[in-house]
């Protein structure tokens, strides 16, 4: 447990110092261009994970590499396919807000992503020729697509610290403790990148409590499947499809804000409630590996 909190510790403040500094004295340079953005993303995420490397060497405990399986099976077709139903779920679950209707409108994806003026005229000078059909079509094909590949790669290595490495650091301990664990450490960890903007561009103070919400939430269902298959690709490829859906969340509905709209708002929270409810009750009841009652064993 102590070795858990001090590791989780030291790997948030080396990525806020090193995310702080950079945007503090190179804003200007890494704003301009998207692929600096990215690219100061990308070093952010390898923090934790060349922490995780040097940490295993240092202690010669190699035991979260056991984790990267890959064995698809049915399993992981569940896995993944729960991810999209909680992204389509929150279509609904958003116009039922006070505030927000289900609508299409594009214009909501850029107010709430906070896309730059200049971007959104390009965007809507785009879509405008496009049919609602195919725009809706188009971004859940795109998303899919990039979600299962590039965003699956990039979301292993964030998956491998903490729903791998971490968690190995936690077994013993009750599944509901180790998920809360984990996903308050995995929310406040991306506390610079909110802070600058990034997910809650209306609210980034707030934004960082939400974050850990969201994380928490979420990895309680990425944590079941990763526990139930062993493979913590898994993990990345349900991280990987969030992460490539998530807008389409907000070409459907119109109104509302950061804080209530989307997955990442509180129409996502009570999403991924009743999905983590259901699957509660489908672990205790119906498959009775109890896996989501019981201590966490790797």
């Amino acid at each position: 447990m102590k070795k858990a909190l001090r590791f989780s510790i030291v790997i948030c403040i080396l990525s806020w110092i090193l995310y702080t500094v950079a945007m503090g004295l190179f804003s200007d340079f890494v704003m301009s261009k998207r692929l600096y953005v990215v690219l100061l993303e990308v070093a952010f995420m390898a923090v934790p994970l060349l922490s995780t490397f040097f940490v295993q060497k240092r202690t010669n405990d190699f035991s979260a590499f056991k984790l990267l399986k890959f064995n698809p099976s049915l399993t992981w077709g569940a896995g993944i396919a729960l991810m999209v139903i909680a992204i389509i779920m929150v279509v609904p679950v958003s116009a039922l807000l006070p505030g927000i209707t289900f609508n299409y409108g594009p214009e909501q994806l850029m107010a709430l992503k906070g896309v730059d003026e200049e971007v959104a005229d390009q965007i809507r000078l785009r879509l405008s020729s496009m049919p609602p059909y195919a725009v809706v079509g188009g971004t859940l094909i795109r998303g899919l697509i990039g979600g299962l590949t590039i965003s699956t790669l990039f979301s292993l290595g964030e998956e491998f610290v903490w729903r791998g490495y971490l968690m190995t650091l936690l077994k013993g301990h009750k599944f509901a403790y180790v998920a809360l664990f984990i996903g308050f450490f995995n929310g406040i960890w991306h506390a610079p990148m909110i802070l600058f903007g990034h997910i809650y561009h209306q609210h980034p103070v707030a934004g960082v409590f939400m974050m850990s919400v969201l994380c928490i939430l979420t990895g309680c269902l990425i944590m079941y499947f990763v526990l139930k298959t062993g493979s913590v690709i898994l993990g990345a490829a349900m991280h990987g499809v969030v992460n490539g859906l998530v807008g389409i969340v907000y070409l459907l509905t119109l109104g509302g804000s950061d804080l209530t709209v989307g997955f990442s708002g509180f129409a996502g929270f009570i999403t991924l409630g009743i999905l983590i409810a259901a699957l509660y009750y489908y672990d205790t009841y119906v498959s009775k590996e109890r896996i989501m009652s019981s201590t966490v064993e790797i």
